[in-house]
């Protein structure tokens, strides 16, 4: 997986620069990103806080948890591929509303940084 990951972050890093000169499609890639935000945002709004803790079994993420690392993940990758610093810091706390706020915060982050 970590070569994978590598891969595509050194393929994207000399593709995108060319790609993002082109404003048509810089355009559909933030508009991909704004419906995703929409998407998951309705998503993690849905499950009740009470819930936010939720584990299928003790080895799995919470699914607080899952859509923090959802938020990680976008911020992570877009600050590697811009050469941004990641604004997003590793959560202390799962809950809905803390998570809500990263998630808000990440997809903020990747469609500035796009």
């Amino acid at each position: 997986m970590y070569r994978l990951t590598t891969a595509f972050l050194l393929s994207a890093a000399l593709v995108l620069p060319a790609v993002a000169q082109d404003a048509g499609v810089t355009d559909v890639l933030v508009n991909h990103w704004k419906t995703s935000k929409k998407y998951v945002l309705a998503l993690a709004d849905q499950m009740p806080a009470a819930d936010y803790s939720f584990k299928p079994n003790p080895d799995e993420m919470s699914f607080g948890e899952q859509m923090a690392h959802i938020a990680g993940a976008n911020s992570f990758f877009f600050a590697t591929l811009s050469g941004q610093k990641d604004p997003i810091d590793k959560p202390k706390d799962f809950d809905k509303a803390s998570v809500l706020k990263l998630l808000n915060q990440s997809y903020d982050f990747v469609i500035s940084a796009l």
